[in-house]
């Protein structure tokens, strides 16, 4: 009867933290961790209620070997038809500069730091829209970047 009680609970716990109200969610691993420049990690995406204002941000799962302390990246938010909505660079710290913790949360010698991309964004229409992400670091390929995830979430 308690380890009934134990396993129901533990269930509950884990439905309750898989428990997601982002519109999307997806992860891309990059092939040997390795992130060229000229591959963009890219996100295709349905938008369903172009009522509310949604949130866009982005996470970054890499190793405490990563060799720099932050990252910059440059994205690009299409619609359907191609044509470009919003682009920018944006800078992320995986590093503490003073100290070198990593930042984020991990297990070992993996972390994964989320950062908002775009706060606050109305899609014009709802549609299908693909969001890509570049790395825009001074070397061609980057060592030690395992992943890149995105979610879109309502503002509520």
């Amino acid at each position: 009867m308690k380890y009934s009680l134990l396993a129901s609970a533990i269930i509950f716990l884990l439905a309750l933290a898989s428990c997601s109200d982002a519109a999307f969610e997806g992860k891309q691993d990059l092939p040997q961790s390795k992130w060229i420049r000229k591959n963009p990690v890219s996100f295709d995406f349905e938008i369903s209620d172009p009522l509310p204002a949604y949130e866009i941000s982005y996470a970054v799962r890499y190793a405490n070997t990563y060799p720099y302390y932050n990252l910059y990246v440059q994205y690009e938010l299409k619609d359907e038809a191609g044509n470009s909505l919003q682009g920018k660079m944006n800078q992320i710290n995986l590093f503490e500069p003073e100290t070198g913790q990593p930042l984020g949360s991990g297990i070992g010698n993996l972390y994964e730091r989320e950062v908002v991309l775009i706060p606050s964004y109305r899609f014009a229409a709802s549609g299908k829209y693909k969001l890509s992400i570049f790395q825009y670091m001074r070397p061609d390929t980057l060592t030690d970047i395992q992943s890149v995830s995105v979610k879109v979430r309502p503002l509520k």
